[in-house]
């Protein structure tokens, strides 16, 4: 019923769906089978999950990524998880709006699921709100539970606060991003240490998060970079950890570690990894 009016409306647009809120359900399996079976365009499929083990993320993608290679074996439909986040806790404080764990726990999720070949994903969410009742009346059905859980008991989940407060967790993107863009081979024996490593010009970076199930430990991490260009560099490192080592109005983590080196083509050093924490270490070749 949809798919021909969309795309008259926008030819370029993809058409997908359901964004089921329960992944590991009947409903989008059932979905994906039903489209391959009526050779129904299915450019996406989507869902969402909250969970704190990586595994579970990681897991719902292989899951779906078989199916799909198995049901469109000529082009599989791309990959969304288009909610998720750590799992509901029972309680609901501020303090734990800015626990590190929840930036540990980001962090590991996200690499989980990198590495089991997501295409997308959308953390929930940007920014924290409030439920004005008599607004959300006229259109929602229930809106007792929307009133409980973002005025009674919020998750406090956003990137910020309903007060633009910055949480840990929002500088989890900034450390992705000066990762680079060509993935990077890794190899780490704790598996408490979730490693996400890059390579952008002439600097090579890794992000280590240090989460355990249920709970995580003070680490040392030796780190050895390989196949490097000899010569001077600049190390940096960046940490997410209970210090909120970071700038709110600028927005900026601030670097726990700066020195120069001279390194040769395979270069070590140790970083403290403490536990719930995430680190990040940048190696580029001097000025």
């Amino acid at each position: 019923m949809t798919i021909e009016p969309i795309l008259e409306t926008f030819p370029q647009a993809k058409v997908g769906g359901p964004g089921v809120a329960n992944g590991s359900g009947p409903l989008l399996p059932g979905f994906i089978e039903r489209c391959a079976a009526d050779d129904t365009r299915l450019d996406f499929v989507s869902w969402h999950l909250y969970a704190d083990d990586p595994g579970r993320h990681a897991g719902l993608v292989k899951k779906y990524r078989a199916l799909l290679d198995e049901k469109f074996p000529q082009k599989r439909p791309e990959m969304l998880v288009t909610e998720w986040n750590k799992g509901f806790e029972k309680t609901s404080v501020e303090e734990q709006a800015f626990d590190p764990r929840r930036a540990a726990a980001a962090a590991a999720c996200m690499i989980a699921m990198t590495d089991a070949g997501v295409d997308w994903s959308f953390y929930y969410h940007l920014w924290d709100q409030t439920c004005y009742v008599e607004e959300f009346r006229p259109f929602f059905g229930n809106v007792n539970i929307m009133y409980h859980h973002w005025n009674e008991s919020p998750h406090r989940f956003g990137l910020f606060g309903v007060n633009g407060e910055v949480r840990p967790q929002y500088f989890v993107y900034p450390m992705l991003a000066r990762i680079g863009s060509e993935r990077l081979n890794t190899d780490c024996e704790d598996t408490d240490l979730h490693i996400l490593a890059g390579r952008e010009r002439s600097a090579v970076a890794a992000l280590i998060a240090n989460y355990g199930q249920p709970s995580s430990k003070d680490r040392i991490a030796s780190l050895r970079f390989s196949d490097l260009k000899p010569g001077v560099k600049h190390l940096c490192t960046w940490r997410i950890d209970r210090d909120r080592r970071w700038s709110s109005e600028k927005l900026e983590l601030l670097p726990l570690e700066t020195r120069e080196i001279d390194a040769r083509d395979s270069f070590t050093c140790q970083v403290a990894c403490p536990a719930d924490s995430v680190t990040l270490v940048r190696l580029e070749d001097g000025k």
